[in-house]
């Protein structure tokens, strides 16, 4: 039986708190009438696709767990971008799209932008302009 599951891509930075963002992405989900058991946070410099991201998609797909959203996350304050080292976010998303396509997997790819500061999430696809962070859910 496979498990539904989000795997999402965002940079190393430690000032990026995984379970605000993680809450976040199920909200996300919620309005997109998707549902995850797990979400999946899978880093490297600026959000890259990565290794690191292939490996975590090859063992969801070893695991049954089939990923029913993907999503690639950039911040406003990248050091990984002054560097030069950060993809454009659209060669990301289109990237992690192939990546799936090669598993034969097919699920939304979404992105969106994290303010450092309060690890706020705003996604270039918000069905909701009145975005409510926080909210109680069950994970």
């Amino acid at each position: 039986m496979e498990m539904p599951t989000a795997l999402v891509s965002l940079c190393i930075d430690p000032r990026l708190n995984h379970e605000l963002l993680r809450i976040q992405v199920a909200q996300h989900l919620r309005r997109l009438n998707l549902h995850a058991e797990r979400i999946y946070l899978v880093n490297d410099v600026g959000g890259n696709v990565s290794t690191s991201f292939e490996h975590a998609l090859d063992l969801l797909v070893r695991q049954g767990q089939a990923p029913v959203f993907a999503a690639v996350l950039h911040h406003d304050d990248c050091l990984a971008e002054g560097a030069a080292l950060r993809a454009p976010m659209a060669v990301t998303a289109l990237e992690i799209g192939n990546r799936l396509s090669a598993h034969g997997l097919n699920c939304p790819v979404h992105s969106g932008h994290i303010l450092t500061e309060t690890n706020h999430l705003i996604w270039d696809q918000s069905p909701d302009p009145q975005y409510r962070p926080y909210e109680a859910i069950a994970l």
